[in-house]
């Protein structure tokens, strides 16, 4: 696992490492890194001023002189909770929640997050879309797809363990692409090439 320190602008001058969060529920949980536990237990309410209780997407910081936790029997102490985004399209209107590591590009931070919507008939259809986030301040969005970029279409991702699910999982820089691999179905693992991302399926976060 890699990530990369950056100066956390909460409180000013410490260094941090960058982790997404989220509520899951009411308990707070590491949505980037998923072999990691919940981090609240039992679970605690939302922080104050969060009326929404919907899945949502958090980023926290972690002082790198923390990182003891790597080796030892102590749990990770992330802080300074921030609300990145909550669900806000049709799509993704049941809850949102991370999927790949964030990847710098020349625009910012580029993350692949997962958007959960309830079917007629009670399932859930997960799909992806995509968030870019300042490269000096990662807790500001500057923009993020109003449509999902690709959702469940295939036999594959349509039926499995769990159905219609595209999860995705990492990112890699390929073929002057994006080659996002992700989840289909619970069952298998799948991988979608984008031409591109920035710039032509995102629209400003405001």
């Amino acid at each position: 696992m890699t990530a990369d320190p950056l100066g956390d602008p909460h409180p000013p001058g410490e260094t941090a490492l960058f982790r997404f969060v989220f509520v899951a529920g009411l308990a707070i949980g590491v949505g980037s890194a998923p072999a990691f536990p919940k981090l609240a237990a039992p679970p605690a309410p939302p922080p104050a001023g969060i009326e929404d209780e919907r899945l949502s997407m958090w980023i926290s910081y972690c002082a790198l002189s923390d990182l003891d936790w790597l080796g030892g029997k102590e749990p990770p102490r992330f802080a300074h909770h921030h609300l990145l985004a909550a669900p806000r399209e049709d799509w993704e209107s049941y809850r949102i929640g991370g999927g790949t590591v964030p990847l710098p590009t020349p625009d910012g931070w580029l993350t692949f997050y997962h958007g959960v919507h309830v079917l007629a008939d009670g399932g859930r259809c997960y799909q992806t879309g995509a968030l870019l986030l300042d490269r000096a301040d990662p807790r500001q969005v500057l923009a993020r797809t109003a449509e999902p970029i690709f959702g469940p279409e295939m036999l594959e991702e349509r039926v499995g363990m769990v159905g219609n699910v595209v999860f995705p999982t990492a990112v890699e820089e390929r073929g002057g692409g994006l080659d996002v691999y992700y989840g289909m179905a619970d069952s298998r693992i799948g991988c979608a090439h984008l031409p591109s991302v920035v710039g032509t399926q995102m629209s400003d976060a405001a």
